[in-house]
């Protein structure tokens, strides 16, 4: 693991557009395996060394991955409406923890 996540949390919209489904759960899951492994998803080249660099430097970390269409129609309550999930590592704090790691839609920000 590269990115140590600390306290994970999501939001609301994430919690009951995406979480409450089997798909969405796992996709998620893969998601959080993929940002804590260095592996940003679709950010540009910009983005992507900049994530690189917090990992030295302990700034905020994020990524965006790509919902698919399956997990965005699921039967949860309500369909996914953001075609992306954010995943946002907050910096290191004083002493050099990270404390927390949202998952979030683009439209909670």
């Amino acid at each position: 693991m590269r990115v140590s996540l600390g306290n994970l949390v999501a939001t609301r919209a994430v919690d009951r557009q995406l979480l409450d489904q089997a798909e969405g759960r796992a996709f998620a899951l893969a998601c959080l395996q993929r940002h804590s492994g260095g592996d940003w998803g679709d950010l540009d080249v910009h983005d992507a060394e900049a994530n690189d660099l917090a990992l030295v430097t302990g700034a905020r970390i994020l990524s965006s991955y790509r919902i698919p269409e399956r997990v965005r129609s699921g039967d949860g309550a309500d369909g996914v409406r953001d075609e992306r999930l954010w995943i946002i590592t907050e910096a290191e704090d004083a002493e050099g923890a990270r404390p927390q790691t949202t998952l979030l839609f683009p439209s909670d920000y």
